[in-house]
């Protein structure tokens, strides 16, 4: 456990910042760190806390194809206010729709792997070739430390996604990016870049970071956690509730209790109502067929395939509770 959310975090986050920037700038180059940015607040506030800390880091946006009109405004204001250098990688959106529409056929339950599986390969992709050798996560346990193993699959698992993509997909992937999970572990052990999650170190409270990011740069809400990807939006409002009967606020709530940012009361209050009204239910499932090229019919046919193990294709882990 990495998580300081205290003063002493604060003291440890500046040590850190401290020690980025000084090798930073003995080695000559012009960032000393690279951070994904998604739109979303996580990043936003990981993006801004780097930068007032005196770190030249390169923004990386990966558009995945699933982005919302509030993550790309969010994304701008962001690198303006910072004046950051923003690297956009654009994954071919045919092939996106294939294994996206492949692993909906096939009936797991861990739809984002797709698009978080591209997320990190290519930000890894871009830290090895650029030589950048510290990768600044917006991961945090503050909103995130619960979430039971069996709620998903690993997205570190190149070799499931191909193996779904074999199955139920209509189109060879030739430049999605793809990573197998011992390449992972190899870069890990011979030190490729390290991974800093600045968000488990001091409170951080998504509630009054909004408000700064909105008097700041005019950062935009945007709805749920992880709401700034539409099919994001969709699989968590939607897909986990009506096929799994999972609402992934109780993990992201459950977390904000324990981290003390909100009250017992206040999470079973916003878990007393639906994420999402009828009216918006019907929005998302529309938006997902028609970039997915669907009927409405048939989106419905496919949340009423039985559900299948990840274990039924090729995997890298043993046990449905790996990583």
């Amino acid at each position: 456990m990495t998580w300081f959310p205290d003063r002493s975090g604060e003291s440890k986050l500046i040590d850190i910042f401290a020690e980025v920037r000084q090798q930073g700038l003995g080695s000559n180059q012009k960032f000393d760190s690279i951070l994904g940015l998604s739109g979303g607040i996580d990043s936003a506030v990981v993006a801004k806390r780097a930068v007032d800390a005196g770190l030249r880091p390169l923004a990386v946006h990966v558009d995945g194809g699933w982005n919302t009109e509030a993550s790309v405004e969010n994304v701008r204001k962001v690198v303006q206010g910072l004046n950051l250098t923003l690297e956009t990688i654009v994954i071919d959106w045919e092939e996106m729709r294939s294994l996206q529409l492949a692993f909906l056929k096939s009936g797991t339950l861990n739809q984002d792997i797709p698009q978080d599986h591209a997320f990190f390969v290519s930000l890894y992709r871009i830290a090895i070739r650029k030589k950048i050798p510290v990768i600044l996560s917006g991961l945090n346990y503050a909103t995130e430390s619960v979430e039971p193993k069996s709620w998903g699959y690993s997205n570190s698992d190149g070799k499931h996604l191909l193996s779904v993509n074999s199955v139920h997909g209509s189109t060879r992937l030739k430049n999605f990016p793809v990573m197998d999970y011992r390449k992972f572990l190899r870069l890990g052990k011979r030190q490729a870049f390290k991974v800093i999650r600045p968000l488990d170190h001091g409170v951080y409270d998504p509630e009054k970071e909004k408000q700064e990011l909105q008097s700041r740069f005019g950062w935009r809400p945007y709805g749920g956690k992880h709401s700034e990807s539409l099919f994001t939006d969709w699989f968590q409002s939607v897909y986990m509730i009506d096929r799994y009967g999972i609402d992934k606020r109780r993990g992201h709530l459950a977390s904000r209790v324990i981290s003390g940012l909100i009250s017992r009361e206040d999470a079973m209050s916003q878990l007393s109502s639906p994420p999402v009204n009828e009216a918006d239910k019907s929005n998302l499932n529309r938006s997902v067929a028609e970039k997915l090229h669907l009927t409405l019919d048939e989106l419905d046919a496919i949340l009423e395939i039985p559900h299948v193990s990840n274990h039924a294709f090729g995997t890298e882990f043993k046990s449905w509770l790996s990583p």
